[in-house]
């Protein structure tokens, strides 16, 4: 795959969660994605990135690195709204 920001070469891997916890990884548009204060707790729009929780030691395949950027994409599955 390659970098959407500089085009070149990424590096194919994963992402590994880690703890001892249930979470849920959730999208946010930019506008509440970058609430700050009391208004991060009322956050809305957000799509759930996966089919159910994970617990934190889940494995993700499909992220990729890249050198140049210092960045990694993660492709995710969104939840439909008809599952929430």
């Amino acid at each position: 795959m390659n970098c959407l920001l500089c085009g070149k070469e990424m590096k194919k891997g994963g992402i590994i969660v880690s703890g001892r916890t249930i979470m849920a990884l959730e999208w946010y548009p930019a506008i509440e994605f970058n609430k700050r204060g009391l208004k991060s707790w009322n956050r809305t729009d957000g799509k759930e990135l996966l089919d159910e929780a994970c617990l934190f030691g889940s494995k993700f395949e499909d992220a990729f690195y890249c050198e140049h950027c210092n960045k990694v994409i993660g492709l995710f599955n969104v939840r439909k709204e008809s599952e929430s």
